[in-house]
């Protein structure tokens, strides 16, 4: 899913999720688990 609406949510979610990486890890989480529920919160 590369929508331009699905990147904008994306470049926000690493905006604010920080350098960490923490956002990142949590979206790779829940692609296992839930991958519907990452696409959602993207």
């Amino acid at each position: 899913m590369t929508t331009e609406r699905y990147q904008r949510g994306w470049n926000k979610l690493m905006e604010v999720g920080g350098s960490g990486g923490a956002a990142e890890r949590v979206i790779e989480s829940l692609k296992d688990i839930a991958p519907d529920v990452a696409n959602y919160i993207i």
